[in-house]
């Protein structure tokens, strides 16, 4: 593995054959710079608390997860003046804009998401008598791991990062409210703390594209198994 694992997947830039750098054009049949579009990020928990780490819970996630937002990497700077106003900067930290990541989900009946967000916070503490009583004071019963895959819409991973540390903190008891005039689907989000910095590799982005393809048979089986029952007679 390469020591800044950022600088390892090198961008073979012969790919695109005919650069139009001026006029900003780059479609047409013959052009191989294909644009990278968003909506088809895939979130996987690879690892849950030790109490809820099976594949149930990890697989309803990835299912009921719409959308996803995630901090930025920033460089902090300090600055010197010298004379006559003329300033000099040097890089001091690299730090995360936020410690937190946004997941949105749609909620189904019999309520797996809040449940198992509820069970996941309930953990950490146990509201009735304010201390731990499920668990022991060890990390790997409490925090999990959070891999984020971008993809193309042929579901080609393009970028990948693994979070560490990951633990809710908010349950949204409010996405229940109710009115006579409002049946609309609920849906809310819940933000995940996490911790240090996101892990990117080629060993990641490889290990990304084996759990996107294992999805993607999945719902392959799925899908011949509905056309196999429609064209049944019944």
């Amino acid at each position: 593995m390469a020591l800044n694992p950022y600088l390892a997947a090198e961008l073979d830039y012969t790919t695109y054959r005919y650069p139009d750098r001026f006029r900003k054009f780059f479609g047409e049949h013959s052009n191989n710079a294909d644009p990278m579009i968003s909506g088809f990020g895939v979130v996987f928990f690879t690892y849950l608390p030790t109490a809820l780490n099976n594949i149930q819970n990890k697989q309803i996630l990835t299912a009921l997860c719409t959308n996803s937002s995630f901090p930025s990497m920033s460089v902090n700077l300090e600055e010197y003046n010298g004379r006559d106003g003329g300033r000099w900067r040097v890089p001091t930290t690299v730090a995360m804009s936020d410690q937190s990541i946004t997941l949105h989900f749609w909620e189904l009946v019999g309520i797996p998401i809040y449940r198992l967000i509820a069970s996941w916070i309930t953990l950490l503490r146990n509201p009735q008598y304010g201390y731990m009583t499920e668990i022991s004071w060890r990390q790997s019963e409490y925090k999990g791991k959070l891999m984020y895959c971008a993809c193309t819409p042929d579901m080609k991973v393009q970028y990948a990062k693994v979070y560490g540390g990951v633990m809710p903190t908010n349950l949204s008891d409010d996405a229940f409210n109710s009115s006579i005039e409002n049946q609309a689907k609920v849906e809310y989000d819940v933000t995940f703390s996490f911790d240090h910095y996101p892990y990117s590799s080629t060993e990641i982005t490889s290990q990304a594209q084996n759990m996107v393809d294992l999805m993607l048979s999945e719902a392959d089986t799925v899908i011949r198994s509905k056309y196999t029952d429609a064209a049944a007679m019944s």
